[in-house]
């Protein structure tokens, strides 16, 4: 097996089992962040860059196996979690930063969920305007047409 392995080498179960860490890392709570006041657009965010460091460092010191690296990380990430270095919300910008800059995250079948993976309550249907409209039940437009559609 080369250090530099893909997701066969390694073993589906254990790229499986690494995926599911990640999609856990990375799920957030609405109450999780009614509880955070951190922005990646504030002055705060220096220590999301602080984590993303440590996750950094702590891959590096795993050795050259990719794989081995996204285990050290994430073993790193919980570390900063169970010792309240880091509040969750922060440390999860921490971690998508350091898993979007990870090389070979693709090449081991492993990929960064969606944002409605990872917060489904931030996402909510479109509605479509113009000609559908009339078919929303309570919008403007159904009502107004209902009225010029009857016969006078």
């Amino acid at each position: 097996m080369s250090s530099e392995g893909t997701a066969r080498e390694y073993g589906e179960d254990r790229v499986g089992q690494l995926q599911a860490r990640i999609d856990a890392a990375l799920r957030e709570s609405p109450e999780e962040r009614a509880q955070t006041s951190f922005s990646p657009y504030m002055p705060s965010m220096e220590a999301a860059f602080d984590i993303e460091d440590t996750l950094v460092r702590a891959a590096a010191r795993a050795g050259p196996g990719r794989l081995e690296g996204l285990e050290a990380a994430l073993g790193a990430f919980d570390q900063l979690l169970e010792s309240h270095v880091a509040e969750r919300v922060r440390a999860q910008y921490g971690l998508r930063r350091f898993l979007a800059h990870y090389k070979g995250l693709g090449e081991l079948g492993l990929r960064l969920p969606s944002l409605q993976d990872r917060s489904p309550w931030k996402v909510r249907p479109s509605v479509r305007v113009g000609d559908d409209a009339r078919k929303v039940p309570g919008s403007e437009k159904e009502s107004n047409d209902a009225e010029e559609d009857q016969p006078c």
